[in-house]
């Protein structure tokens, strides 16, 4: 047990607030610039209805910006008529319910600090009853980790991703599939069998052009997957040619598109911001 002397040096440093993330006032801009009258944020363009999704990309993006939001109050009430009576949530007000859009709801609820009680648990509720193929359970398990809610399928969701373990570090059909297992096990208090193996895998499908790819290019969306994978594991990649990417992906209005030459979108821009994050992070370990 720590001594009382050494329990005082140390209060300064655990009670020491985050710090700040380096501001990006023109991607805070252009987030800025799809907030509709609603409260909610639309996906990109200059018109168009706002969506959870983006709400809560844009939510994100400010965040990892080192910017701060702009009418919470309206934002929060937004995401709340996304909620329908089941507790799932849809992508707008009255939509079509979906496991992947209840999580994101979940997650929104708890980056906008508007904790409904009951309505979050029926939410949760909801993601037991139906996140059942795994890119549904890869999203139950983000809404369990980020939202800090409990779960009573942890142990049969980590279950369903470490039967796709090929031995080697290696699950499913290759690194896209091994990073989302990873993601997944760990988000919900697993353990990967070999981390290092994993790592290794993950690190390696790391293009010439410093992004990750699902397909033939790569892409911030899954370059943000593999990221998240890697800083997981503790893993660096190459981050000068990785910074290279999400720079070469950056257009003249402030945001991201989802790869070079794309126009700019919500979840690009959010993916954009928290790599650059994570990469400044792995650069200090």
């Amino acid at each position: 047990m720590l001594r009382r002397s050494a329990l005082l040096l140390l209060f300064p440093l655990l009670c020491a607030p985050l710090q700040a993330a380096p501001a990006d006032t023109q991607l805070q801009a252009y987030a800025r610039g799809l907030r509709n009258p609603d409260g909610g944020y639309r996906a990109g363009g200059p018109q168009g209805p706002s969506t959870l999704s983006a709400t809560l990309a844009c939510v994100r993006t400010m965040k990892y910006s080192g910017g701060s939001l702009d009418g919470v109050d309206a934002t929060a009430a937004f995401v709340r008529k996304c909620q329908d009576a089941t507790g799932g949530y849809a992508d707008t007000p009255g939509g079509q319910v979906e496991v992947r859009l209840t999580a994101l709801g979940l997650m929104a609820e708890a980056d906008l600090n508007v904790r409904k009680g009951q309505q979050t648990e029926l939410a949760r509720d909801y993601l037991d009853g139906h996140a059942m193929s795994l890119p549904d359970i890869y999203m139950a398990a983000a809404a369990a980790d980020s939202a800090k809610i409990f779960t009573t399928k942890k142990r049969s969701w980590i279950e369903a991703f470490e039967g796709t373990r090929k031995g080697e570090g290696v699950y499913g059909s290759g690194p896209y599939e091994t990073a989302g297992a990873v993601i997944s096990i760990l988000r919900l208090g697993g353990t990967v069998a070999d981390r290092e193996a994993a790592g290794k895998a993950i690190r390696g499908a790391q293009r010439q052009d410093g992004g990750f790819a699902a397909a033939d290019a790569s892409d911030l969306g899954t370059t943000y997957r593999m990221m998240r994978a890697l800083r997981m594991l503790e893993v660096k990649p190459d981050l000068e040619r990785l910074r290279a990417f999400v720079k070469s992906c950056r257009n003249a209005d402030g945001g991201y598109g989802p790869s070079p030459g794309k126009p700019s979108g919500a979840g690009p821009s959010y993916y954009a911001s928290i790599v650059l994050h994570w990469a400044e992070e792995l650069a200090g370990r």
